[in-house]
């Protein structure tokens, strides 16, 4: 069971999710990697703050019973965790930064370029790549993957690539 001051997290990240007009309605995940288990969120998202039993604790490595009950980006967190040091990862689609993904093959960002992959059988390991030297990829016309150290660092990388997003557009 998630200790609360992750809950905590989780629900902040859910809050920034509301805050940054980025639609939780939609499909989104967050998970955090404690020892050999992931913390994620459920494959249904509740329209409500979430409470400790909403979030699902599986294991790192391979399918469990509770598996069944988490996000369907499981598989990619997993994937993420297996090739990265990274410590927590979210997945969701900021308006902007989809809108540009589907005009450009990379972004101009302060921090760097944000590589725009194309779906295909090399894309988790092209993600895994790309995420051990920085903190996001985009999946074009589908999400935006972040992973950082702590769900409120992946956070701030969605608000840091939808504000920059938002001023390439204009």
């Amino acid at each position: 069971m998630p200790t609360t001051g992750l809950l905590r997290e989780f629900n902040s990240v859910r809050q920034g999710l509301l805050l940054a007009r980025i639609p939780v309605h939609v499909r989104w995940s967050l998970s955090t990697r404690i020892d050999s288990s992931i913390v994620i969120t459920p494959a249904r998202i509740v329209d409500r703050p979430f409470l400790h039993e909403d979030l699902v604790t599986t294991n790192l490595f391979y399918r469990d019973g509770q598996a069944l009950l988490a996000s369907p980006d499981l598989r990619l967190h997993r994937e993420i965790y297996a090739g990265t040091r990274h410590r927590s990862v979210l997945t969701c689609l900021p308006p902007h930064a989809m809108t540009l993904a589907s005009m450009n093959d990379s972004m101009p960002l302060s921090a760097g370029s944000l590589k725009v992959l194309e779906e295909g059988p090399q894309l988790l390991g092209n993600l895994t790549r790309l995420l051990r030297n920085g903190s996001a990829g985009l999946i074009r016309g589908q999400t935006l993957v972040a992973a950082a150290l702590d769900p409120t660092s992946c956070l701030e990388v969605v608000r840091r690539i939808e504000s920059e997003s938002v001023g390439i557009l204009g």
